[in-house]
């Protein structure tokens, strides 16, 4: 019978939410409807796009990953990242469709903007202020850059015009800041200290999980596809992250070797120096990516606070708790341990490295597991929102320890033990919520005859 099985369908991913879920009006772009068609609008939203999304994972852990695994690293980082990001355009392609999720799924939202605000608070203090002091500007000069970015972006950023001009301006920055340090390195190839190990295969499937589930919940990547017709939507993403957004990560392959802060360095293995010229450019680089994303993100949450959107208030407090226990954690640490130059658990982690993966185990673990236990439907599934909401706590329960021992104690082969319970949780889910409901159905007509 059709709808009988129980089959993963992108496209299903268009369905009206369900009379069992509270829906939330979405928050829409305003003035979209006459942009649609526009090539220069398309343009401007695959910049938008591409701005967003290079913030401190995609200016930043590459830099790890080079240090541990070599070259090969980012190889696996950037794929699934491009390919991730881009397909959200093609999903979620009807009309209406992000309108639907973004109404539903708010609270989550919400969070993952709040996070996201805060992992950048970890980013430029750790890893922009470092930076900084390597140009010789003094530690503190572009931390206050990325706030002064931060606080010019926000007003511009609220008007659709503006916001895609300042888009394809950051852009435009950043590409020049990659010119200027090609041009400013020594070497001209920049090589990684690290090698390729199974640990680097473990860590894969974490990649594919987070960067196929996590852009779902980007409200900044919603607005773009609610501004855009189908086609400008596909166009938008593909050319965003297919092109633009990649130079943006290959710009991090190259300053990478180079870019290894106090409290991420490792005993023994080669470094190399960067240049005042260069590192000046690739500071004004994550300055202004940074306060980019992190006044899109506030737009997105402000835009909803305003228009009385009730649900976002408890994914802000959710982020809050999320993104101010780590920082709280990250403080008590540089405390304890000599500043950066203390080191932590199995891996020999520093304070700050610390609370860079324990940020990342949102994207890695919580919204991968929320996209697929609660967000994406399956044909035929007869599983209630409860049920949804119950198995993803339980699976972050059983998940999350994997999750620290792979990444936080280094002992990377754990990692594939979470991503399999996230996997087989909605699985498992379908599986007893057909059989629950089937039992249910068969005694009530039962007891008819």
């Amino acid at each position: 019978m059709p709808g009988s099985t129980r089959s993963f369908l992108p496209s299903a991913l268009c369905l009206p939410p369900s009379d069992e879920s509270p829906y939330t009006p979405p928050v829409t772009e305003p003035t979209a409807a006459h942009i649609d068609h526009r090539p220069l609008a398309v343009l401007g939203w695959a910049a938008f796009l591409a701005c967003s999304w290079t913030w401190c994972i995609g200016m930043f852990l590459p830099v790890i990953l080079l240090r541990d695994y070599g070259t090969w690293a980012w190889v696996v980082f950037a794929l699934p990242n491009v390919v991730g990001a881009a397909a959200m355009g093609w999903v979620l392609q009807r009309q209406g469709a992000s309108e639907r999720m973004v109404g539903r799924h708010t609270p989550a939202m919400a969070a993952f903007s709040v996070v996201t605000i805060l992992f950048h608070v970890l980013f430029v203090g750790w890893v922009v202020r470092w930076l900084g002091g390597v140009t010789g500007r003094g530690e503190w000069a572009f931390v206050w850059a990325t706030v002064g970015a931060a606080v010019v972006c926000f007003p511009l950023l609220l008007a659709r015009r503006a916001a895609l001009l300042l888009s394809g301006l950051v852009l435009a920055g950043s590409v020049a800041a990659f010119v200027l340090t090609v041009l400013n390195t020594p070497d001209r190839i920049p090589m990684a200290a690290g090698t390729a190990t199974a640990d680097l295969a473990y860590l894969a499937p974490v990649c594919l999980i987070g960067f196929a589930c996590s852009p779902y919940l980007d409200l900044t990547f919603h607005r773009a596809r609610q501004a855009l017709t189908t086609y400008g939507g596909v166009a938008a993403f593909t050319l965003g992250f297919g092109a633009m957004f990649l130079v943006m990560i290959v710009f991090t392959l190259w300053y990478g070797p180079m870019t290894v802060p106090p409290g991420a360095d490792r005993p023994g293995l080669p470094t190399q120096q960067i240049t005042q010229a260069a590192a000046l450019a690739v500071v004004a680089h994550m300055a202004g990516q940074s306060g980019f994303t992190v006044a899109a993100h506030l737009v997105e949450l402000v835009r909803r606070h305003r228009r009385g959107v009730t649900t976002t208030k408890w994914g802000t407090i959710a982020g809050v708790l999320f993104g101010g226990g780590i920082l709280g954690l990250v403080a008590y640490l540089l405390s304890r341990g000599d500043g950066e130059q203390g080191r932590f658990w199995g891996a020999g982690l520093g304070a700050n490295e610390t609370g860079y993966r324990l940020f990342l185990s949102f994207y890695g673990l919580v919204a991968p597991a929320y996209v697929w236990v609660v967000v994406v439907p399956w044909r035929g599934s007869r599983t209630t929102d409860r049920q949804k909401w119950v198995t993803f706590v339980v699976t972050l329960l059983l998940a999350a320890p994997a999750y620290w021992v792979g990444f936080v104690e280094g002992k990377m082969v754990w990692l594939l033990a979470g991503v399999g319970v996230i996997l087989l949780s909605r699985v498992l889910l379908e599986l007893a919520g057909g059989r629950t409901r089937g039992t249910t159905g068969d005694r009530t007509r039962n007891a008819a005859r």
